[in-house]
């Protein structure tokens, strides 16, 4: 592995969450109250890695994911972290076969639960090694990818019945277009992993038919070009007292997917941060939506899926405003919540489960 050296970016900016509730899950990519500004040196050294770049073809419809490799991708990965939230890691990565003016980061799971201990030296920064395998964060990973695929396809399901209705939204929203390496050939300092155990393992390589070693996956998207960031939601909070048309799309897009879903699924969490973005083929400033959750009927989309629960939440807490009137969601896709999972989950307002105060930062500045 070659190393060389990686002038740093600028520092994350704090994104706090706080709950009131001992189990609640906090915006996986939100820095601990307690969180210092992240200081490095003036340069760190970099690995040189050998990555299978990974796409996401569909799901099955049984709800299965299908990847397939796609190009390989030699890439040098930064051996120390930039910013790290209270799940995540986020490390800077260059790929020189990509000509492109774009800025990239790869980020990486270094707990899978809120309550998993964080042993890091917190004067240092530095990250224990993980107490998970490679198997169980790669799948975690995948989630991560489908949640933003998705998230893409809705949006346009969601433009297009607007553009049929005749009712105006803001039409420069979009999820980042985010894409899977996996590590090959070794073990990344950056990964936080130990070698592989031999039970940890891909089933076969399709090349030569055997058995090899799981890499690390990495979810990598474009360094975001700004820190300021606008929330629309939290994890368990869907209320919001702004009425600008951005903050109306959300709020509406979410009662889409709802009834698009067929009250299966709706997104948590959602916030973005000022990007250029494609409308109607030519270039627009947009919002650019990053590290998103989802509540889902079965639980089981990924890292913060609070399950029926978390949908009670949004169906007790949403509003139908304007879009969602025009577009008539309040009638073909009406919020109900059985009685016994009103009385669980539809609490006070003002009490919730979510401090919705400001949370200010980007997820990969």
């Amino acid at each position: 592995m070659l190393r060389a050296a990686v002038m740093p970016g600028p520092s994350k900016l704090a994104r706090i969450a706080n709950t009131g509730h001992g189990n609640e899950f906090r915006s996986y990519f939100s820095l601990p109250p307690s969180a210092l500004p992240y200081r490095r040196s003036s340069s760190i050294t970099s690995t040189k890695l050998e990555f299978q770049k990974l796409i996401c073809l569909a799901l099955s419809p049984q709800g299965d994911r299908i990847f397939e490799n796609d190009s390989k991708l030699i890439g040098y990965l930064a051996d120390a972290h930039f910013a790290k939230g209270t799940m995540k890691a986020v490390y800077e990565i260059v790929f020189p076969a990509l000509q492109s003016q774009s800025r990239y980061v790869a980020k990486r799971f270094y707990r899978l639960k809120e309550g998993d201990s964080d042993e890091s030296d917190e004067r240092e920064d530095r990250l224990q090694k993980n107490n998970f395998t490679t198997c169980q964060h790669n799948d975690y990973m995948q989630s991560e990818i489908v949640c933003l695929a998705r998230g893409n396809v809705f949006l346009k399901e969601f433009f297009k019945l607007c553009k049929e209705q005749g009712v105006n939204v803001y039409s420069a929203l979009r999820f980042t277009d985010a894409f899977l390496i996996q590590e090959l050939n070794g073990i990344s300092p950056a990964s936080g992993m130990e070698e592989s155990p031999s039970d940890d393992t891909d089933s076969k390589d399709n090349n030569t038919g055997t058995s090899s070693p799981m890499g690390l996956m990495w979810l990598v998207e474009k360094r975001h070009a700004s820190v300021r960031v606008q929330k629309f939601c939290g994890t368990l909070r869907h209320t919001s007292s702004s009425f600008d048309l951005a903050h109306l799309t959300v709020s509406a897009f979410n009662h889409f997917v709802y009834q698009f879903t067929h009250k299966k699924l709706i997104y948590a969490d959602l916030q973005g941060t000022p990007g250029l973005v494609t409308v109607d083929d030519k270039e627009a400033e947009g919002i650019i939506l990053f590290d998103p959750m989802t509540h889902t009927e079965t639980g089981y989309s990924g890292i913060g899926d609070f399950g029926q629960l978390g949908i009670n939440k949004f169906l007790c807490q949403h509003k139908c405003k304007e879009i969602c009137q025009l577009l008539q969601l309040n009638q073909s896709a009406p919020l109900v919540v059985a009685m016994e999972g009103r009385e669980r989950d539809c609490i006070s307002e003002d009490k919730g489960h979510e401090d919705e105060r400001d949370k200010s930062g980007a997820g990969n500045n």
